[in-house]
C-alpha cells in the first residue's frame, strides 16, 4: 500500500486543503490495516500477528520459558510462578508479572488442571479445556506425585542462547544442534570404551575364577499379567536373555527389580512401573518360536542386581502362544579371593647395620676402674 502526501512550499495559500487531505490519506491507510488485521490476514497478505504467532506455536497452546506459569505443591495448594503462554484459541500471548495462589482446601480428591485464562490468570478446573498448562493430583489432604506438563515449552531467548553453552567445556556452539551431535559423539565413543572394557572383564574375571554365570527366569501362559518373582542371593549384571514358546506367535515381557532384605524377613514386592528395568526394549518374540539377546540388547537397561533383590516378570501382551520359558543371563560378581601370603624375604648378602671395623681393638689411656694399687711390702 502506497501513501501520497501533498508537500509543502513556500508561499502557500492552500496549506490548509492539503494538511486535510493528508490527515484524510493517513485516515484511510490505517482503517486498511486495521481491516486487514480484524480479517486475520489472508493469502498473500503482508499483515497477519494472529496467523504468524499461530503457526509459529504449531496451532497449539505453548507456555514460553521454561518456568513460566510452573507450580510449586503446598499443604493446601499451588503456588503457580509468573510467566506468558500462547493460547491458540484466541491466537494471543499473554503473561502474568506475579506469582499466584491456587486453594484446594476443601476440593474434592482428583485431578485437577491449571488453566491460563485470556488475561494471563492462573485458574483451576476439573476438566481439561483450551489453556490447559498443568496437570496435579489432588488427594484431598496433599498432592500425589509432581505436576504433569500438559503444554509444549518455547524457549525465551536466555534459555535459547543459554542451550548453546556447555558450562562443563567452557564452550559456546554456534547452534544447539552442533552441541547435540557433539554430545552424542562423545557418548557413542564412551559406550564402544564401555563395552569394551566390560567385555575385558568378563574374559579377566573368567581367567582368574572370579566370576560366574547364572540365569533365572519362568514359564508364561498365553494370558497377560504378572507370571511370576523370584529373590536371589547373588549380585550381578544381566548380560542378556532368552525365550523359547510352544509355538510361532509373539511375547512382550517387561522385567521389574525391587531391593529386598535377607530371610526370613518377607520379601518385597516390585512395582510394575515404578520398578521397571527393561525401559523401552522388554523381552520380544515377535512372529517366532524362539529368541535371544546379548549384552547389547540390555544396554538400555537397569541391569546390576544385588543380594536379595526380587525380579518379577509381567507378560503386556502375547498373540498365540499358549506356553513360554523366559530367562535372563546374569554376570555374576563372586567374592575376591583373600590375599595371598607374601613369602619370607631372601637374606641379600647385606645388613641394615653396619658390622664393627675389622683389626685390633685400640688400648686405652688409663687402666680399668677395678684394678686397685698393690699393698704395701709389693704383695696383693
Amino acid at each position: 500500500m502506497a501513501i501520497e502526501l501533498n508537500t509543502f512550499a513556500s508561499g502557500d495559500i492552500d496549506y490548509i486543503s492539503k494538511m486535510n487531505a493528508n490527515v484524510a490519506a493517513l485516515e484511510a491507510a490505517i482503517n486498511a490495516l486495521q481491516q486487514q488485521a480484524a480479517a486475520g490476514g489472508g493469502a498473500g497478505s503482508a499483515l497477519s500477528a494472529g496467523f504468524f504467532l499461530d503457526a509459529l506455536f504449531n496451532h497449539k497452546d505453548a507456555l514460553i520459558g521454561v518456568n513460566s506459569y510452573k507450580p510449586t505443591q503446598g499443604a493446601t495448594g499451588l503456588t503457580v510462578a509468573a510467566g506468558a503462554v500462547y493460547l491458540a484459541d484466541v491466537q494471543t500471548v499473554v503473561q502474568s508479572f506475579a506469582s499466584a495462589t491456587l486453594n484446594f482446601t476443601g476440593a474434592v480428591p482428583g485431578f485437577y488442571y491449571i488453566v491460563i485464562d485470556s488475561s494471563g490468570f492462573p485458574t483451576r478446573r476439573d476438566t481439561l479445556v483450551a489453556g490447559t498448562v498443568y496437570q496435579v493430583d489432588w488427594r484431598g489432604n496433599g498432592f500425589y506425585g509432581a505436576p504433569v506438563l500438559q503444554a509444549p515449552i518455547f524457549y525465551d531467548t536466555a534459555e535459547a542462547e543459554g542451550s548453546r553453552n556447555s558450562a562443563v567445556k567452557g564452550t559456546r556452539y554456534p547452534t544447539l544442534d552442533g552441541r547435540l551431535e557433539y554430545v552424542e559423539a562423545v557418548a557413542k565413543e564412551a559406550n564402544q570404551d564401555a563395552n569394551q572394557a566390560l567385555s575385558v572383564a568378563y574374559e579377566l574375571q573368567a581367567a582368574i575364577g572370579g566370576v560366574s554365570y547364572r540365569k533365572i527366569g519362568c514359564t508364561v501362559d498365553g494370558t497377560t499379567g504378572i507370571k511370576g518373582a523370584i529373590q536371589i542371593d547373588f549380585e550381578g549384571t544381566i548380560i542378556g536373555w532368552s525365550v523359547i514358546a510352544d509355538k510361532v506367535g509373539s511375547l512382550s515381557v517387561e522385567v521389574s527389580r525391587k531391593a529386598s532384605n535377607q530371610p526370613p524377613n518377607a520379601p518385597q514386592i516390585p512395582n510394575t512401573t515404578t520398578d521397571k528395568i527393561t525401559a523401552s526394549a522388554p523381552i520380544i518374540l515377535a512372529n517366532a518360536q524362539s529368541a535371544a539377546v546379548a549384552d547389547a540388547g540390555v544396554s538400555t537397561w537397569l541391569r546390576d542386581v544385588e543380594r536379595w533383590d526380587v525380579i518379577q516378570f509381567n507378560v503386556i501382551s502375547v498373540n498365540l502362544i499358549t506356553r513360554a520359558t523366559l530367562y535372563l543371563q546374569i554376570f555374576e560378581f563372586l567374592p575376591s579371593p583373600p590375599d595371598v601370603v607374601q613369602p619370607l624375604p631372601v637374606w641379600d648378602g647385606f645388613f641394615d647395620e653396619p658390622l664393627p671395623p675389622r683389626g685390633l681393638p685400640e688400648l686405652p689411656d688409663s687402666p680399668p676402674d677395678f684394678l686397685e694399687s698393690p699393698p704395701e711390702g709389693g704383695e696383693f
